[in-house]
């Protein structure tokens, strides 16, 4: 692993992204032994405590694993690893909401076609409970999101249920502005249960259609809370 002279005053913030790089690169593996922190400290020509503060930020992130008595490691599940990785490529690009809602315009109606021709009837039941607890009113947008978990969870596709949780953050926003809009919980309702019909009777493109009238719901109702809020708020600076 190549390590680079340090120009950051935040040292440890520069020590996370090359740790990253590598990752990224393929030169570090998951599951592989990190040096020790003294190691570390004498590559980078720091103290070791700006590494424990990188290694925190990088355990933070999911990409590293802390064992006492036996060291660090990279995350040894491909699974958490791939997600932790594509997430941190994501934050690289600094990800807008409207670039995410557009990959998720593109992804998740795919998902839930594929959720419609592969779930079983024990996925059709997590679904299902993710809705009914959305439907009792109680952290309706946590389980908002257990609901589109469920779904790409049905569909089997590892790389597409990875993609869908690496953007989830970036979607969180969207979710809470059209919950919030007048009559936005009551319309995701009437759209989830539509989707949940389509994949409970394998109707793949019935869900493919559902879902994208659900994303279409979304957009608009966040669209229009957002364009509430700048006028309110030009009011207010006209006062």
């Amino acid at each position: 692993m190549e390590i680079r002279p340090l120009r950051r005053s935040t040292l440890y913030q520069e020590i996370v992204e090359q740790l990253q790089e590598s990752i990224l690169a393929g030169e570090l593996a998951p599951g592989e032994k990190l040096p020790t922190e003294r190691e570390l400290a004498q590559r980078f020509g720091v103290s070791r405590t700006t590494v424990r503060q990188a290694l925190a930020a990088l355990e933070a992130r999911g990409l590293i694993e802390s064992h006492v008595g036996s060291g660090t490691y990279l995350a040894r599940s491909e699974r958490s690893f791939s997600i932790a990785v594509l997430a941190q490529l994501l934050d690289g690009a600094r990800l807008r909401l409207a670039e995410a809602l557009e990959v998720r315009a593109i992804l998740e109606p795919a998902v839930a076609r594929l959720a419609a021709e592969r779930a079983t009837d024990d996925d059709v039941a997590q679904i299902g409970e993710a809705l009914a607890k959305m439907e009792s009113g109680r952290d309706p947008l946590e389980h908002d999101s257990a609901f589109h978990a469920a779904i790409a969870e049905a569909a089997r596709n590892r790389l597409m249920r990875t993609m869908l949780q690496a953007i989830t953050s970036r979607l969180r926003e969207s979710r809470q502005l059209s919950l919030a809009a007048p009559g936005g919980l009551e319309r995701s309702l009437d759209d989830h249960r539509a989707i949940l019909a389509a994949i409970a009777r394998h109707d793949p493109r019935g869900a493919e259609a559902a879902m994208r009238e659900h994303i279409r719901h979304v957009e608009e109702l966040a669209a229009g809370r957002l364009e509430s809020a700048e006028r309110r708020s030009a009011g207010a600076g006209d006062a």
